[in-house]
């Protein structure tokens, strides 16, 4: 049953997240790969691993796509963290990790 979970996690968390890109790509703007890297280079935003730290974050928290996008002017990382057995949304500023 544990590893039945380790799998499922995963794929449900993707599904997830595979369901609620299109409609999160239709209500905000968002980077892609080259563009995030360019802003993390330019200072623009911070980069994932001050993300990570300053929200006690550990990778393996994290599934499925990360995404910056911005909503009402401000840059935000978008995150689906695992919470439990579950995946929730999580926005944190990319400018100041809050």
């Amino acid at each position: 049953m544990k590893n039945i979970s380790r799998i499922l996690v995963p794929i449900l968390a993707a599904l997830l997240l595979a369901t609620a890109t299109p409609a999160l790509a239709q209500s905000v703007q968002c980077l892609n790969q080259a563009q995030i890297q360019q802003a993390i280079g330019s200072g623009q935003i911070l980069a994932l691993p001050t993300i990570y730290a300053q929200n006690n974050l550990q990778p393996n928290q994290v599934v499925g796509a990360v995404q910056v996008c911005n909503r009402n002017g401000q840059w935000y990382y978008v995150l689906q963290v695992l919470k439990g057995s579950r995946a929730d949304p999580v926005w944190i500023s990319a400018q100041t990790g809050q």
